[in-house]
């Protein structure tokens, strides 16, 4: 089920400025280009599924372009 409440957090042209301050929480941190996040789906790395109904809205709306 992906009822519960989530955040996502998407950068135009992010730069990073220190390591993440809260990982009371993930297992994992860490930045993601856009790109690589269908094959990271199609390989089991992003499984959960209100990250992937996120994921595919962003993908979706994205400049066919871009992709």
């Amino acid at each position: 089920m992906a009822d519960a409440e989530r955040f996502m957090f998407l950068g135009t042209d992010p730069q990073r400025v220190g390591e993440p301050a809260e990982l009371s929480e993930a297992a994992r941190v860490e930045w993601i280009p856009l790109d690589s996040v269908p094959r990271m789906i199609d390989e089991g790395e992003i499984w959960s599924a209100s990250s992937l109904v996120a994921l595919t809205r962003v993908l979706l709306k994205r400049p066919r372009d871009v992709f």
